[in-house]
């Protein structure tokens, strides 16, 4: 199944005082991201679009 763009991923919101994420139950949660700051700079566009595909794999959940 792919996520779509308008389905919330995790049920994650910004804390009530702006400074971390919490989760359902108003627990502090950890995300961590993944971006591609040099992707372009460090790869010839090939590799760079082998790359994104791959990443955009990992968002299909089995």
């Amino acid at each position: 199944m792919k996520l779509s763009h308008s389905e919330p991923f995790s049920d994650l919101r910004v804390s009530s005082n702006g400074r971390h994420f919490i989760d359902r139950h108003g627990d502090p949660a950890f995300w961590l991201g993944d971006t591609q700051w040099e992707l372009f700079r460090l790869h010839t566009p090939e590799s760079a679009q082998g790359i994104l595909h791959w990443q955009d794999a990992l968002l299909y959940i089995t």
